[in-house]
């Protein structure tokens, strides 16, 4: 029983994540598991070849019944210790997966990041050509206008739109800066007392 509740406990911890040591806890706990499986298995295989023989010698009836019993019981306490191992190693893929996913996580969060940059590289790239059109013939005051403040404005707009639209495809909440929440506003009969 002390089992199952750890083993329920730690589930439940995992469905918010995998909290630390607990895939440290649960190789433990599947290792003693499978020597107490191993264990249980030749002592049943045993106790099953004493019933296969015969009746025991010195044995009556009443001891074959308790002895039948006893034998069905450790296959049972066997059956139930595989069954607790195979929980805790679905618990383990669990954590597994829980890793598998925060990594996922940190592959798109870095997509992002190279999607932002990709277009101000090609903008520093390309004004950091030394072209004689880029840097003699090009002296009007409208040109650096355009040149040097409206396209790296939009580049900028265009990089936002681009990241916002990653951001909501690849399910990167927690990479939106998030807007401040509302205030609640005062109950209109709560008025401060005179």
């Amino acid at each position: 029983m002390q089992l199952d509740s750890k083993l329920d406990q730690i589930q439940l911890a995992l469905l918010g994540g995998s909290p630390p040591g607990v895939d440290g806890e649960l190789i433990r706990i599947r290792r003693e598991l499978s020597e107490a499986v191993q264990a249980l298995g030749w002592y049943v295989g045993d106790l099953h070849h004493f019933d296969s023989a015969g009746q025991l010698p010195g044995m009556d009836a009443a001891g074959e019944s308790g002895f039948n019993l006893h034998r069905k019981r450790a296959a049972q306490i066997r059956d139930a210790a595989r069954d607790y191992r195979d929980e805790s190693q679905d618990a383990l893929g669990q954590v597994a997966a829980n890793i598998s996913s925060r990594q996922g996580q940190f592959i798109n969060i870095l997509t992002v990041i190279s999607a932002v940059f990709l277009p101000l590289t090609f903008l520093t790239g390309y004004f950091g050509m030394n072209f004689g059109v880029i840097t003699m013939d090009l002296n009007k005051v409208w040109l650096f206008v355009l040149l040097g403040i409206l396209l790296p404005a939009a580049g900028a707009v265009v990089t936002l739109v681009i990241l916002r639209r990653l951001i909501a495809r690849m399910g990167i909440q927690s990479a939106l800066p998030s807007r401040p929440a509302a205030q609640a506003e005062p109950a209109a009969d709560a008025r401060p007392a005179a």
